[in-house]
C-alpha cells in the first residue's frame, strides 16, 4: 500500500473531514467506500480523497481489500478487547517504569471544570478523557506512546462515547479526569494506575454490549444525517495533538 505523505490544503481537509465520519461512527459496518461518492460528501476532489483513504487505512480506521477497495470497519468483541488491553498496559508500563516528566502542572480539560454547562455533551467528556490518556502517554512515554494511545482514541471512539452517555455523568467524568489530574501533579503514580485499571476494567467488562449497541446505531442511520461542523471544532483533538501539560518552572 502506497501512504501517501501529501501535506497540501485539500487532502488535510479530506483526510479530516473524513477521520471525523470514520470515529464518530457515520458508516455502516462493511460500507464499501467509494471515492466518487465521498467526494461529494466532504466536498473536495477525488485525487485527495483516494489519498485520504490510503491514509485512513494505514491508521487501521479503515479497511482496505486488494482489488475490491475501502469499507467501513466491522468492529468485533475481541478486537474491542485488544485494544483495551493495549491502551491500559502502554499507560500502566510507562507510569511505572519510573521515567518521565514528574514535576508537571497540569491544565484541566474544559469538559472537566465543574459548572460548565456548554460542556455537558456526551462528546465533550470523552474528549477530556481521550485528552487525559493522550498527554499521560505524552509525559511520561514521548511520543510514540502518544501515537498509539492517539490511534487507540480514535479506533474506540465511538465505543466509548456511547459508554459515557450510558454509564457515566458530567460529575462522575469530571470527578476522575480531576482526581487523576491531581495525583499526576502529586506523583501518585501507583494511584494513577489504580484508577486507570478501574476505568479500563469497567469498559471491559462491557464489551458485548458497547459493540451490540455501536453496530446498531450504524445500521440505523441515514446516509446524510450528519453535518461535519456539528462536531469539528469539539472534535479538534482527534485530529491533532492538544497540549493539557506544562512544565514547572
Amino acid at each position: 500500500m502506497h501512504l501517501s505523505k501529501s501535506k497540501s490544503p485539500e487532502f488535510l481537509s479530506a483526510y479530516n473531514k473524513l477521520k471525523l465520519l470514520v470515529v464518530n461512527n457515520r458508516f455502516r459496518p462493511g460500507e464499501q467506500l467509494q471515492a466518487c461518492n465521498l467526494a461529494d460528501r466532504v466536498v473536495a476532489g477525488i485525487t485527495p480523497v483516494r489519498e485520504a483513504l490510503i491514509r485512513l487505512a494505514a491508521e487501521d480506521l479503515i479497511t482496505c481489500y486488494p482489488k475490491r477497495g475501502y469499507f467501513a470497519k466491522v468492529i468485533n468483541s475481541d478486537e474491542l478487547g485488544e485494544l483495551y488491553y493495549l491502551a491500559h498496559s502502554l499507560l500502566k508500563s510507562i507510569l511505572l517504569r519510573g521515567y518521565g516528566r514528574s514535576c508537571v502542572t497540569i491544565a484541566k480539560p474544559d469538559a472537566a471544570r465543574t459548572g460548565n454547562h456548554a460542556h455537558r455533551d456526551p462528546t465533550a467528556l470523552v474528549l477530556a478523557l481521550e485528552q487525559l490518556h493522550e498527554q499521560i502517554a505524552i509525559m511520561y512515554g514521548g511520543a510514540e506512546a502518544a501515537k498509539v494511545i492517539r490511534n487507540y482514541n480514535c479506533r474506540t471512539h465511538a465505543v466509548r462515547k456511547i459508554y459515557v452517555d450510558q454509564t457515566q455523568t458530567f460529575e462522575s467524568v469530571s470527578d476522575y479526569v480531576r482526581t487523576l489530574v491531581a495525583l499526576l501533579e502529586a506523583d501518585e503514580r501507583d494511584t494513577v494506575v489504580s484508577k486507570l485499571t478501574q476505568h479500563f476494567e469497567a469498559k471491559a467488562a462491557q464489551v458485548h454490549t458497547l459493540v451490540k449497541e455501536v453496530t446498531a446505531q450504524a445500521f440505523s442511520r441515514q446516509h446524510g444525517d450528519y453535518r461535519l461542523e456539528t462536531i469539528a471544532e469539539m472534535a479538534r483533538p482527534l485530529l491533532g495533538s492538544p497540549v493539557f501539560f506544562t512544565e514547572k518552572a
